[in-house]
């Protein structure tokens, strides 16, 4: 062909005698002798059929005709001394997050919105033409064939068809090549010239969800390593840099079809479940460790990999294996922020029927509680899976580090609280003989005290011990929480400095672990600290990054936290109307969700001062009277006393020093102490102070420390 192509005969007519020789000149010498020394390209194209032969043909000719150069299109190198690779990728596509109109500027959108303008005039790119591109690799051809679709449906509709893209995307251009006249066709010619061992590989590659390691894909789908590197250069297997193998998503749904003909597919699901539950075990063992963010990493990287195994295990209703990736991740969700996830899928996973191990369904459900409650905001039913998994958790206490807390968790948690019981059983744990368990038990302890208003400081000293242990560990969500708990504490006692730079500390610790969704409310907490001491411009900046992170996130929570904080601190600046503004956001944010009655009752208190410096004292007893009531029902001491500072305000306002004072006395008393970790408090005692003199402060004060936290109401004037 080549010498056809050339013009050059491939034998001789006659040789130098005038005699037709007897046999043919070779083939490669006639064309080498043609060449000789002379300039030239030859482009052999579509090698991929014949590549032994393109090679042979290729590494002959370069050894004898040494200006010569050859191009050679194939889905697979030739494989011979000297050879340049140019891979032909798909087309760039836009990063996730872009914009339409910037979209345009990537070759794969442009590519679709010319042909789509083709075949329907006046077509407008969307996010959906975005995800069509982004759904077919960047492919040129798919997308072409994509945007011939559109002639008879919209976007939308093209792109929710996609699962079944070999059927949608068969009606290409008649004047094509029959290869490349449908999507099937194209991925057909690179099956058929794959052996019998290769097409079981890419079959079976093809339940990996966001690539794979080689190990992974050994351990799944069996076969000869050398296999996997053979499709990488048939480029069918995508190799990255980290090192990981992937399907294009074309490939990969050709791939699912070929695994069910040859009835492969629940066996190859199975073996990929099997080994990322392995994954998934082995790491949680290192999630409480100094080694948790290189393990956070690899679960990172197997993400989806991970989820769409426990989607098949909850599918196949197979309870078993769901309950036991419940388990094992669910402390993955809880670091990672991927908390409304893990909640969902460990409710599926709990709801399954069948005969799994009592200590499983009790760890699993231990830690879907917390990621319900953070992450689906879901209290009552928070409280349920606590209840169930204490239950479960007796007398199996050794068989996962929650299932020594989950007792005094849900006893802490119910409605009433039974706070001896769990205190008692908080202070069993602290010779308990894992690290992480002790840590944590000194840490619930600390709080718990601080909630129900205990008057000495034993909480620093148990929020110390907790360090300590966290400390030994490495663990870093461990000595974050118990810096920001010293922080609080501190504040509480009025060294705003050093809480200011227990927050700093514990940041580095929290940031690095990618829970997003705790940063925000740290920063802010960190920024107010920050103001109190002066340092005006760090405490504005880190507001800012606070401000950005619960944009960013878009978590309710983060975004209640920071108008809190930042309404607090403009109000104290002297900004009321910035204060009331972004007070009243947040108030708004968590009317919109089922959030603990504590954010609301902080953020009415924060709004009912700014309302009495505005001069709207009616307005301000409103939001005081809503802020006792919600305080109240959330049991928490110095939620409470805050909202009873905020009565101490209006006191003071309506020329009621005495009244003032007793108020003081009831927030003292059931706070058990001083919390000068807010402005308010402070100032207002000062002022009563001024006004009564000590000894008639000191009276009246007296006369509000009979109150308790069921009896607070009755010391409040009524509307």
């Amino acid at each position: 062909m080549v010498l056809t192509a050339l013009g050059v005969r491939e034998q001789a007519l006659v040789n130098a005698r005038g005699r037709v020789p007897a046999e043919p000149t070779d083939p490669l010498l006639r064309l080498t002798g043609v060449l000789g020394s002379r300039r030239a390209l030859i482009v052999l194209d579509n090698c991929e059929h014949l590549v032994d032969a393109a090679a042979r043909l290729a590494d002959g000719l370069l050894s004898r005709c040494p200006r010569l150069r050859v191009l050679a299109t194939s889905r697979e190198p030739l494989g011979i001394t000297g050879e340049s690779l140019y891979p032909v990728e798909p087309l760039p596509l836009p990063p996730a997050g872009t914009s339409v109109d910037d979209a345009l500027g990537y070759p794969a959108v442009r590519l679709f919105a010319d042909r789509a303008a083709a075949v329907r005039p006046g077509f407008r790119v969307t996010d959906q033409a975005v995800t069509v591109c982004r759904a077919l690799d960047g492919m040129p051809l798919a997308i072409e064939l994509a945007a011939a679709r559109l002639r008879a449906m919209t976007t939308d509709q093209l792109a929710t068809r996609l699962g079944d893209r070999f059927r949608l995307l068969a009606a290409g251009s008649r004047t094509a090549l029959p290869r490349h006249q449908t999507l099937r066709a194209v991925v057909d010619w690179s099956w058929e010239l794959l052996d019998e061992p290769e097409r079981v590989l890419l079959r079976r590659l093809a339940v990996f969800a966001g690539g794979a390691t080689p190990e992974a894909v050994e351990a799944v789908c069996g076969g000869d390593p050398d296999l996997l590197y053979a499709l990488v250069d048939k480029s069918l297997v995508v190799a990255d840099a980290d090192g990981r193998y992937r399907l294009l998503e074309t490939i990969k749904a050709y791939g699912l079809e070929r695994l069910a003909e040859a009835g492969e597919t629940d066996v190859t699901r199975r073996a990929h479940a099997r080994h990322f539950l392995r994954l998934a075990q082995r790491a949680d063992r290192s999630l409480r460790t100094r080694d948790q963010l290189d393990w956070l990493a690899r679960l990172d990287a197997d993400h989806d990999n991970l989820a769409s195994a426990m989607r098949w295990s909850i599918g196949a209703a197979d309870a078993d294996l769901a309950v036991r990736f419940a388990d094992a991740l669910g402390w993955y969700w809880w670091l990672r922020g991927r908390r409304a996830e893990g909640a969902e899928l460990a409710e599926e996973a709990l709801a399954l029927p069948g005969n799994v191990p009592r200590a499983l369904v009790a760890g699993a459900a231990s830690v879907a509680a917390l990621n319900v409650v953070a992450g689906l905001y879901q209290l009552e039913r928070g409280q349920e899976l606590l209840n169930r998994a204490a239950e479960l958790a007796t007398g199996r206490e050794d068989r996962h580090p929650m299932l020594s807390l989950v007792g005094p968790m849900s006893q802490l948690f119910a409605s009433p609280p039974d706070n001896d019981s769990a205190l008692a059983g908080l202070r069993r744990c602290f010779d308990h003989p894992s690290a992480w368990v002790r840590g944590v038990a000194h840490m619930m302890y600390g709080h718990a005290e601080v909630n129900i208003g205990r008057r000495d400081n034993a909480s620093a000293e148990n929020f110390a011990l907790a360090l300590v242990e966290f400390r030994s560990l490495g663990d870093r969500w461990g000595i974050s929480l118990t810096l920001s708990a010293l922080a609080e504490q501190t504040a509480r006692y009025g060294d705003h400095a050093r809480a200011a730079a227990y927050f700093e500390e514990a940041l580095a610790e929290l940031v690095p672990l990618g829970v997003a969704e705790d940063v925000p409310e740290m920063q802010s907490r960190y920024a107010y600290q920050l103001w109190l001491v002066g340092d005006t411009d760090r405490a504005v900046a880190e507001l800012e990054n606070a401000r950005r992170t619960a944009d960013r996130i878009g978590t309710d929570e983060a975004r209640a936290s920071v108008g809190y904080h930042l309404g607090a601190t403009l109000h104290g600046m002297g900004d009321l109307d910035g204060a009331r503004e972004h007070l009243s956001q947040a108030l708004a944010v968590v009317s919109e969700f089922n959030s603990s009655p504590q954010w609301p009752a902080l953020i009415n208190t924060a709004l009912g001062l700014v309302e009495a410096d505005r001069g709207d004292l009616a307005a301000a007893e409103r939001h005081h009277h809503a802020a006792i009531d919600l305080a109240i029902v959330s049991r928490d001491a110095p939620v409470i006393g805050h909202a009873v500072v905020g009565h101490v305000d209006l006191a003071m306002r309506r020329d009621q020093p005495a009244l003032a004072a007793k108020l003081l006395g009831v927030a003292d008393a059931i706070r058990g102490g001083l919390d000068m970790s807010v402005r308010d408090g402070p100032r207002l005692e000062q002022a009563v102070r001024e006004r009564l003199g000590d000894a008639r402060f000191a009276e009246a004060f007296e006369s509000g420390q009979s109150a308790t936290a069921e009896t607070v109401r009755t010391f409040i004037p009524s509307v």
